[in-house]
């Protein structure tokens, strides 16, 4: 199997993350981070897989945002947290399952698996747990390999150099945001992907979008690259926000290809090509927003293995295909997509 693999959409993701976990075995250990973790059956599901792995005697790591800013999604989206319930699992096997309430505000997520008897794998990308997240659009990642995961961990503990771009055919490598560690890496991974003049041609799923990461998208633009944009129609939140920000880049640059979708699209991914048709994927937690560049723990990908980046480039033109060409700057409230921009 392949050192890298993209996962599309919520239920091949959730499979993926019970494939992995019912993988591992006696001295394994576990590591799964979210930012949200919600009521439903795909999520008992999980649940209940790290209760069996931790009876097999798997070490299980279970960490959960539990910052303001969850709790304000919670309240606006009516919904509720299984943190309870991890801590619940934490109590039943004490010897093997810690479940946490993060403090730090971590939008990331992944899971990593380490196993005796066979090499360690990880999940990254942009899904939470919760059957309210089937039908969004989203996209993980699979990796592969002790040196990868090796490498994905020293990351995300805030050592190592940010990826420069491009890679080298076929390699991944992960940027990051550590708030802890005063690193974040994802804006000036972006922005010298946006500047490149060897890239010229953009594919870009984003589910949100404010005035400083629409910075990202005039960069392209203004160097006159092709710049295909997807959004959702009617995101779950920032709606005024995303909107606001789509319609003055639309205004200045009627050459952007924007495309409305009408399923909520939460994936955060991008395609970069070269003018001798190579391409570079970024993707992973973090959206086009002020926070995800200054604020908000993130993981993302860097991608150069051409399967890997043909896959999501497909993944990525379906979505426009299902789509609404934008042709003139949609409306919004400008009220309330300066609160929104203000809280997120």
């Amino acid at each position: 199997m392949s050192a890298v693999r993209l996962i599309v959409d919520y239920d091949a993701a959730v499979a993926a993350l019970l494939g992995e976990i019912e993988a591992t075995g006696e001295g394994d250990r576990i590591a799964l981070s979210v930012y949200i973790i919600e009521p439903g059956d795909s999520s008992q599901q999980v649940l209940a897989a790290l209760a069996a792995a931790a009876e097999r005697g798997v070490e299980v790591a279970i960490s959960v945002d539990a910052t303001a800013s969850s709790k304000l999604s919670r309240l606006w989206e009516r919904t509720r947290t299984l943190l309870p319930e991890a801590r619940r699992l934490a109590r039943e096997f004490p010897e093997r399952v810690t479940a946490r309430g993060r403090r730090e505000p971590d939008h990331s997520k992944y899971a990593l698996f380490h196993r005796r008897q066979a090499p360690p794998t990880a999940l990254l990308g942009g899904v939470n747990l919760g059957d309210r997240f089937r039908p969004w659009r989203d996209f993980m990642v699979r990796v592969a390999g002790a040196g990868l995961v090796a490498d994905l961990e020293a990351r995300l503990d805030g050592q190592g150099e940010a990826p420069g771009v491009p890679l080298d055919d076929g390699a991944v490598a992960f940027a990051v945001n550590v708030p802890r560690a005063k690193r974040f890496e994802i804006r000036g991974v972006l922005d010298a992907l946006a500047a490149d003049p060897r890239f010229v041609r953009y594919q870009v799923a984003m589910a949100y979008l404010d005035r400083t990461g629409a910075e990202v998208l005039r960069t392209m633009l203004g160097r006159g690259a092709r710049v295909e944009l997807v959004m959702p129609s009617r995101a779950n939140v920032y709606q005024h926000a995303n909107m606001r920000a789509l319609g003055e880049v639309l205004a200045r640059a009627p050459a952007l290809e924007a495309t409305l979708h009408p399923a909520m699209l939460h994936a955060k991914a991008l395609v970069a090509w070269d003018d001798q048709g190579r391409r570079t994927a970024f993707v992973g937690s973090a959206n086009l927003k002020r926070n995800s560049f200054r604020m908000l723990g993130e993981l993302n990908a860097v991608v150069c293995d051409p399967a890997f980046t043909a896959d999501l480039s497909a993944a990525i033109a379906a979505l426009a295909a299902g789509g609404t060409p934008l042709r003139e700057p949609p409306p919004y409230s400008r009220a309330m997509a300066a609160v929104e921009e203000r809280l997120g």
